[in-house]
C-alpha cells in the first residue's frame, strides 16, 4: 500500500470534473451561476523547513508590530449559495506560488474551470483583482464580473474616440 501511495498519482483534471459536476447536480441550468475568487494567506513563521514559503500580508495578528509574516497564499474559487450562507462549494484551489501572483493562479483557474460549468458564471471578487489582465482574460472567457472597488478608487474615461 505505501508503494502505491508513493507512486501513484491523483487525475486531478478527471476528479475536478467529476466534483464540479456533483455540485451542479441539483442547480437549474438556466441560471447563472455566482462563483467567487479570493487569495487566503496561511501564516508559517516558524516552519523554517517548509518549501516555497513566502512573504505574506497578515491583518489583526495581536502581537505583530508589523501586518507581514511568512507563510503561504492559496486561491480558492467557491460557487457560492443560492441563500445566505457560510458554506460555500469549493471548485477549485490552488496554492499561488512564490513566483507567481494571486491574479495570474486565479487566471488559470477561471480558465480550467469555466469549460466545466457550462453555463453563464457571474464571479464576484475583491478590489486587488481590479487589473486591466484579471477583467480582459474574464471577458475572453465570458464571465460577468462584480469586483468591489477601494472606496477613493478613480476610473476614468478613455481619452479621444
Amino acid at each position: 500500500m505505501y508503494q502505491a501511495l508513493d507512486h501513484g498519482r491523483i487525475q486531478t483534471e478527471a476528479l475536478q470534473q467529476i466534483w464540479v459536476k456533483t455540485l451542479l447536480a441539483d442547480l437549474p441550468a438556466a441560471e447563472p451561476l455566482w462563483i467567487s475568487v479570493n487569495a487566503t494567506s496561511i501564516a508559517r513563521p516558524d516552519a523554517h523547513t517548509s518549501q516555497a514559503r513566502g512573504i505574506i500580508h497578515v491583518s489583526n495578528l495581536p502581537r505583530a508590530a508589523k501586518p507581514i509574516s511568512v507563510g503561504w497564499q492559496f486561491s480558492t474559487m467557491m460557487l457560492l449559495p443560492e441563500a445566505a450562507s457560510s458554506w460555500v462549494g469549493i471548485l477549485d484551489q490552488q496554492r499561488i506560488p512564490t513566483a507567481q501572483t494571486a491574479i495570474e493562479v486565479a487566471i488559470a483557474q477561471l480558465q480550467a474551470l469555466i469549460p466545466l460549468l457550462q453555463r453563464p458564471a457571474i464571479l464576484l471578487a475583491d478590489r486587488w483583482y481590479a487589473t486591466s489582465a484579471f477583467l480582459r482574460a474574464c471577458q475572453h472567457l465570458g464571465i460577468q464580473v462584480l469586483i468591489r472597488l477601494k472606496s477613493n478608487r478613480r476610473l476614468y474615461r478613455r481619452s479621444g474616440n
